[in-house]
């Protein structure tokens, strides 16, 4: 079997790289399983962490919704806080389908649990708001506040336990790479070892037979073409090698024979020479002439070029510029937007509020034409005391009359009845002062009952006010994103005339570029024609000069030993 260098050099070389690949094969395995692992728990874990961060936000948000609903008693923030209440639900089941611990599966049921009893006590609540609100708010105090405190405490352990699992195979992992990189390291020594010893053998088998077959090229260097032949045995390349070198020897021999035979032809050639080279002088001082001419065309298109050049720069610039402003313009149009929205938004609230004015305007109206009713009865009632009273002082001053014409016995009951007629006046004037309070106390109240009325018209105005208001910012909005729609197709536009003016730059570089290059070959061919007028000429030179060449050749052939 012919065992060559290039297999004994690709034995040795298969060897080492079967080994180094068997180090790699085993770190390569033990590094991707361990980055599979490290990866797929690391998606998992990013992904329960961010379901987790989700899922605290919903517990704020129904705590935040359950507190409205029992400030306003709007059913928006009920129907919100069921909403996110079966959101929690749905998102704790999408991550215990993720989860691979029991451990983790068990601390998203413990919220499970806490979600479920939470939704319950606020059913609960729900059903004492309209008769009871006072024990609602307690209720929710002592029983649901505590819930939610316990539901974001079990999603912050669930936070510190997913971060604990993270370090935890973050340490497995290292521990995997530094025994994996222990084992490259034995087999890249183990491979360093038989690589040095197999390339002593191999070195040796191919420098001894090179080393004979230096020293008989070292005696054909100096002449002597008839030293021993060296002949090697090995069946490799540098048999071949020695065989081609002694046949190289053997036609040394037969080409100094020739050349001694050819130096005479040589002479005789060389004087034709001379007169093609005379020739070739004419032919090129055309040639000079042509590839000036093609040189001044090609300046002037680089000069073209050039120019065309600067102005597809400056287009691109300016677009540049352009595209600039309009993002600038796109960035003013989004915050104005924004601000028109955040507009409406405390419009709706303002809506609200009159809403709510104009209604506990309405009752205070009512209470005060109540009051002024019964401001009205009183007033019958003082009237009717006030007749009463005139009554009384007049039966009281007939008693007294009649008391005077009964002469002495008729005394005591005269001292009666003017103590009745002082009492009946008195009260006479109590009456009309209570009678003129009441009066005046009935002015009061037509002019609030007025008040009130033109307050109610106001708010009312004013809702209206609001809603046309309202209705504007909405259509603002409207307006806004249709500008930023136009805005979007001109920023496209730009972009692609940016685009096609950058490549109509590059194009004109590389027409340029053709064009210089065009230029500079023209230059070249036409320095290259000179300069082949003077080789001409220096041959016509040489071929006088070659004869006696011819002449030392044949001297120096006579040297060799043949």
């Amino acid at each position: 079997m012919r065992l060559t260098i290039r297999k004994k050099l690709i034995g040795s070389f298969l060897l080492t790289a079967f080994i180094f690949g068997i180090a790699s094969f085993i770190s390569f395995a033990n590094l991707k399983s361990t980055q599979e692992s490290y990866t797929y728990l690391l998606d998992t874990v990013s992904e329960l962490r961010s379901i987790n961060q989700e899922i605290d936000s919903l517990i704020g948000r129904q705590t935040s919704d359950l507190r409205g609903y029992l400030l306003y008693e709007n059913e928006t923030f009920l129907h919100d806080l069921r909403f996110n209440n079966s959101e929690i639900q749905r998102l704790i089941e999408e991550a215990k389908g993720l989860a691979t611990l029991q451990e983790t599966i068990t601390r998203f049921d413990d919220v499970t649990v806490l979600n479920e009893s939470f939704i319950n006590e606020v059913e609960r609540v729900i059903t004492l708001v309209p008769t009871d609100k006072e024990q609602a708010i307690l209720m929710t105090n002592q029983n649901i506040v505590p819930i939610s405190r316990d539901m974001r405490d079990a999603s912050s352990q669930l936070k510190d336990w997913l971060e604990d699992i993270l370090e935890e195979n973050e340490a497995t992992t290292i521990q995997t790479s530094e025994a994996a990189l222990r084992v490259v390291m034995i087999v890249s020594v183990l491979a360093f070892v038989i690589a040095i010893a197999g390339g002593i053998v191999v070195s040796n088998t191919i420098s001894r037979p090179i080393m004979k077959m230096s020293a008989l090229a070292r005696e054909v260097a100096s002449g002597n073409l008839a030293a021993e032949r060296v002949n090697v045995k090995s069946k490799d390349e540098i048999r071949d090698l020695n065989q081609s070198f002694n046949q190289m020897t053997d036609n040394l021999k037969e080409i100094l024979s020739n050349i001694a035979i050819s130096s005479d032809q040589v002479a005789a050639s060389s004087e034709q020479l001379n007169a093609g080279a005379s020739e070739s002088v004419r032919a090129a001082d055309q040639i000079t002439e042509s590839i000036q001419s093609v040189a001044s065309g090609a300046e002037k298109q680089v000069e073209s070029t050039n120019t065309a050049n600067e102005i597809a720069s400056n287009i691109s610039k300016g677009m540049d510029q352009i595209a600039k402003n309009v993002q600038s313009v796109t960035e003013s149009t989004t915050l104005t937007q924004q601000k028109s929205k955040n507009g409406l938004v405390v419009i709706d609230k303002t809506v609200s509020q009159m809403n709510e004015i104009n209604n506990k305007t309405d009752q205070i109206s009512n209470v005060i034409m109540s009051l002024e009713g019964k401001s009205k009865e009183i007033g019958n009632i003082i009237s009717l005391i006030t007749a009463v009273s005139d009554q009384t002082n007049l039966l009281s001053l007939n008693a007294a009359i009649e008391a005077a014409r009964a002469g002495e016995h008729g005394k005591g009951f005269a001292v009666v009845a003017d103590e009745v007629r002082k009492l009946a006046v008195e009260s006479n004037d109590s009456a009309s002062k209570i009678s003129q309070l009441i009066h005046d106390i009935q002015q009061d109240i037509q002019r609030s009952v007025t008040a009130m009325s033109e307050g109610n018209e106001s708010v009312k105005e004013g809702l209206v006010y609001a809603t046309e208001a309202g209705s504007e910012f909405t259509a603002i909005s409207e307006s806004i994103s249709d500008i930023l729609k136009q805005i979007e197709e001109v920023s496209t536009s730009i972009k692609q005339i940016s685009l096609s003016t950058v490549t109509m730059v590059q194009s004109i570089d590389e027409a340029s570029t053709i064009a210089e290059n065009a230029s500079a070959y023209s230059q070249n061919v036409a320095a290259s024609a000179e300069e082949q007028m003077a080789t001409m000429e220096e041959i016509s030179a040489s071929a006088e000069t070659l004869s006696r060449m011819a002449e030392e050749l044949q001297a120096t052939v006579r040297k060799f030993n043949l």
